[in-house]
């Protein structure tokens, strides 16, 4: 949750020192903090230049797959800032959402709250300023939250808005709400009062709680949740079809695949999870076949792209394009696992025994806990009569995974296959 929350921790070091300690210390003290304090930044600039700015414009690639601009981010973000402060006040359910559909601000002022969230934003840095001196932890927490949300809610081309980017942020947000229930039920309210105040808060948020976990009681009462509460986001309906798919929903599945595309027709993510709904479970191979290639059509420099277009040839029988297809995805990919072990099995009924055998090789070499392409290297050498390769090959498997019930079963098989292949001596 705080992956990128990280490369912001050592400015969050320094500040925190400087708000704590600084102004409690002698002059001579805060000289040598000073120092301290310069080379420190010295260090980060370093570090930064050494870094150079190649990892920032790789990044910044990530805008051409996203349906906002850097300057659209910007001027959105710092109203999802406040809109994240509002449900950490009052989390209600009807606003809680695992995706939210988060309007996009065009200018300043479309809408209008955007130059209200932006002001928003300058004053609450400037009170930070302000209060350093008398009230630093209140000015801390206010660096805090805005600093923890500063890579996530920036220039980085993420996904515009998830609520458990609070989490760490949020953390003396809720350390300052409880240090004033406490300063209000003892300075303020009586005794009976405070307690029956605590109890409320506790009530309302337990019950809050309780809600949010029986939406997330399964992957299909989530999804709908969110595509109740964000209609229109074409992802969250690929998700509840995704939801659905696992749970053998099949016709509800395909329903809101043809919805995500219908909200919005370029997204090959649904394309292509239409085109194995059709192919493995409704039985239509030509109608997936025509799915897997317009969604290559739309990416055809996409990483997993080939590999599904290799499947849906496989799947009609065309193993020749599936062959050429699976292997533009290893090339691509090198360590895409499941496009080499379809490699292997393709050329197997090419009849390229040779090749299929360096092939399941290579994916051994390339993941070797990837059972697949061991059982079926191991099938191979047993249809060749090379069983002891067959058996060397389960073996090394089973040292990584000594548990497996199919590889050892096989393995049985395999033995007892060698048994009655021997010539019976006269």
């Amino acid at each position: 949750m705080s992956k990128e929350n990280a490369a912001f921790l050592p400015i969050t070091v320094l500040f925190a020192d400087y708000l704590f300690f600084y102004n409690r210390c002698d002059e001579y003290e805060k000289r040598k903090l000073r120092r301290i304090y310069a080379l420190s930044i010295f260090l980060l600039l370093a570090v930064l230049s050494y870094a150079g700015i190649k990892p920032l414009l790789t990044h910044m690639n990530g805008y051409g797959h996203r349906e906002f601009s850097l300057i659209e981010r910007l001027l959105t973000e710092p109203r999802i800032v406040f809109f994240y402060l509002y449900l950490l006040a009052i989390p209600s359910d009807s606003l809680l959402n695992l995706n939210h559909d988060f309007p996009i601000s065009k200018s300043i002022t479309d809408p209008l709250q955007t130059i209200f969230a932006i002001l928003g934003i300058v004053f609450f840095v400037v009170l930070a300023h302000l209060l350093r001196k008398k009230y630093s932890l209140l000015s801390f927490v206010i660096v805090w939250y805005l600093g923890n949300l500063v890579i996530e809610s920036t220039i980085i081309p993420l996904e515009l808005i998830f609520e458990h980017r609070t989490y760490l942020p949020g953390v003396l947000i809720f350390f300052s709400i409880s240090f004033g229930i406490v300063y209000v039920t003892k300075n303020v309210l009586k005794k009976d009062k405070a307690i029956l105040l605590t109890s409320l808060l506790l009530i309302l948020y337990g019950n809050g709680t309780y809600l949010r976990n029986v939406i997330f009681r399964t992957p299909i009462s989530t999804w709908l949740d969110v595509v109740q509460k964000s209609p229109n986001l074409a992802r969250a309906h690929v998700n509840l079809g995704k939801a659905y798919t696992d749970y053998g929903r099949y016709t509800d599945a395909k329903a809101e695949y043809e919805m995500a595309l219908k909200l919005k027709p370029d997204f090959t993510e649904a394309l292509i999870n239409l085109s194995k709904l059709n192919m493995n479970n409704l039985g239509m191979q030509e109608k997936a076949l025509t799915l897997a290639k317009k969604a290559m059509s739309l990416n055809p420099k996409g990483i997993y792209g080939p590999g599904d277009l290799g499947e849906a040839y496989s799947k009609v029988g065309d193993y020749e394009k599936a062959e050429h297809y699976y292997s533009l995805a290893v090339k691509r990919v090198s360590f895409h696992m499941p496009a080499i072990n379809n490699l292997g099995i393709v050329r197997i009924r090419l009849g390229k025994i040779d090749e299929a055998i360096r092939t399941f090789q290579y994916g051994i070499r390339i993941d070797p806990t990837y059972e697949n392409v061991h059982l079926n290297l191991a099938k191979l050498y047993s249809n060749e009569e090379r069983f002891s390769d067959a058996v060397q090959t389960l073996g090394h498997y089973l040292a990584i995974n000594m548990n497996s019930k199919r590889s050892r079963a096989l393995l049985k098989t395999i033995k007892q296959k060698a048994e009655l292949a021997k010539p019976v001596e006269e």
